[in-house]
Formats: C-alpha cells, structure tokens, sequence
C-alpha cells in the first residue's frame, strides 16, 4: 500500500560540480523526487545531477535567492518539501524524513545545520528547512519560507561545509552586493543589517561589521521575549566583533547590557568571557577585578553545556571554554587549576 503523502527535494545550484553528488546521493533512497534547478553552470553540476537522479530544470539568475528557490518549488510534485543547498548533506534523521510520508503537510519542519567553520570548530543552528508544498520565499538572499503553519523541531540533522573558508571566500562578494542592493529597497530592515555585518566580519572587515551591527541592533531594539530568534547571533557576534576592533570597552559596555538575557546562553557568556579577558590585557591596573569575572563566565560555559541556539558554536559550553580556562590558569600560576580542567579541553 502506498503512502499517502509525497515528498520532494528541491534545489538551486550553479557550479557546484565539488559537491553536488554527495548531497542527492544523501537523500535519494529517502525523498520521492529531487528537483534541482540550474541557474547557470558552466562545470558539470547538470550532468551529475541527472546522473545522481534528479530532474533537472534551469531558470536564469536575476539576482535574486527567493525567486530562484521559488521556481524550484513550481516543479515540485510533493505533498512535503526538503529544502537543501548543494553544499549540505543529510547526515541524521533519514527514518524522519521517511515517516512525512504517512504525515499530513500541516507544519513546519525546523532541523538543526551543521557547520565547520576553522579547524575543529562546529556550528550549530535550527533553520527550517522542510514545509507544506505551495510554500514560497522572499528575500532578495537570505531568503526565508513564508509561513501560515506552526513550527516544530524536527530530529533531522543537516551537514554543511559551505561555512569553509574557501566556500565562504565565493560567497562573500556576492552576497554583499545583494544584500546592498536588498537594502536600498528596505533600508530599514534590521536582519538584512545584521546578514551584512556578518559578511563583513567574514571579509575581515571587523570596523564595517561593528557599523552593520550597531544598525543592525538600533533597530531591532532591545533584546526583549519576542526578540526575533536571530537576535542571539547578532549580540554575540557584534560583542565579537568589537573585540577584533579593539574596542574593548564598547564589548565589555554592550556584554553588560545584555547580560540579563542570555544567562542561559553558553555562547554569550563566552563571549562575554573574551571580552573581560581582553579589557583586563587592555588595562592591566583593572586585571584583578575584571579577570575573576572572565573566569566565572567561563565557568557557567561549562555548567550550561552547549547552546542550541541560532548562531551557536559547538564547544563554547564545553572544551572551548575550557581551553580559556586552562589558558587563564596557566598565566596565573594556577597549574592545579589548569591540570583539573585540562581535560574538558579536549574535543569529544
């Protein structure tokens, strides 16, 4: 007996011949059809995708991420969508994805992507990426689902290498300009604020990040309970970004702020930690006060364990936090201290 529901995969692709095959080969045996939609590759990205099972249909680019994604939902002859980029691969949850097809459409899927960024560092953020057919995007990049369904954590576990140095060195140009562009049309658009920040921070450019995200903050306002879920990565990661502009005083002012809303939040307090170690490096005659400080938030890091929020890091309530500790240990003279934490150091 059949399933009563269908689900599709789909697509949009340019010249990702790198990475193509591992992404459908991920997900064939668990989705009904996969739809990719070419928006001009000149490698072999069409004919690895054909060969790998899809249905292959193209559309010209115009700048634009909604619309190109939105033409690959046209194609789609399912009940259910799995949204994916090339660059991802199903790594967990393919007996969940199975069962949408004894599911009825009638939420959205919220699945956690993983990325590793330098070296052994891992992020972790939920992004919905599964959703009743007739759904469309908007957003000239990073484009989001228009949803009229609830939302639910789905135990579907994403893979991406896309957060690389050498895959974000492609993007960063790119992304900029639309998000330029994206912005003199909605110049008052905190998320795309925040979205170019970021894309400065991966450019290096740390003083046009600080800028992106202070607009960014001005207009989204104070983090509040219905703050949007983006909130947490933009105070972190502008907390950051001050750091790597040497405004230690402006991370430390910023970190207090917001404290009361992210002690629940092992990325923050991180953060929160490098920014006092950093101001104390800065200002030796406040060391003594500022550096205990340093050494609780990263301790708590260790309390609450990992975060699972949008823009988290794995290890930041772990073995990240524990080499700041092992480290501030060991320039105390404290090696009882340091050989006691030295080994939650270690990645597991």
């Amino acid at each position: 007996m059949s399933e009563p529901y269908r689900v599709s995969l789909a697509m949009i692709v340019r010249d990702e011949a790198r990475c193509i095959t591992r992404c459908l080969e991920s997900v064939r045996d668990h989705v009904d059809e996969m739809v990719v939609v070419d928006t001009g590759s000149t490698d072999t990205t069409v004919q690895l995708a054909r060969d790998a099972g899809a249905i292959v249909h193209h559309t010209a680019w115009v700048d634009d991420f909604a619309a190109a994604r939105n033409v690959s939902l046209e194609h789609c002859s399912g009940d259910w969508i799995l949204m994916l980029d090339a660059d991802d691969w199903l790594e967990d949850g393919a007996e969940v994805l199975e069962a949408l097809r004894s599911t009825a459409p009638t939420y959205a899927g919220i699945v956690e992507i993983v990325g590793r960024t330098r070296g052994d560092v891992v992020s972790t953020s939920p992004s919905i990426r599964v959703f009743p057919a007739g759904t469309r995007y908007a957003g000239r990049v990073h484009e989001q689902p228009q949803l009229e369904v609830e939302e639910r954590a789905l135990a579907i576990r994403i893979a991406t290498d896309g957060y690389q140095a050498e895959q974000l060195e492609r993007k960063v140009g790119r992304n900029q300009r639309l998000l330029e562009m994206a912005l003199v049309e909605d110049p008052e658009n905190a998320y795309l604020w925040y979205q170019l920040a970021r894309e400065h921070g991966h450019a290096g450019a740390h003083a046009a990040a600080c800028l992106g995200f202070e607009r960014a903050n001005q207009l989204d306002g104070p983090t509040r309970p219905d703050s949007p879920p983006w909130r947490h990565g933009l105070v972190v990661q502008y907390v950051a970004s001050l750091l790597l502009a040497g405004r230690t005083q402006d991370a430390v002012d910023l970190a207090a702020d917001e404290l009361p809303h992210w002690e629940h939040s092992s990325d923050f307090l991180y953060v929160l930690g490098h920014a006092l170690n950093q101001h104390a490096l800065a200002h030796p005659e406040i060391a003594e006060q500022v550096l205990p400080m340093a050494e609780e938030a990263w301790q708590t890091c260790l309390a609450l364990g990992d975060a699972r929020l949008v823009g988290s890091i794995e290890g930041h309530g772990s073995y990240l936090a524990a080499r700041e500790l092992v480290g501030l240990y060991e320039r105390q003279g404290r090696e009882q201290d340091a050989e006691r934490v030295r080994p939650l150091a270690v990645r597991q």
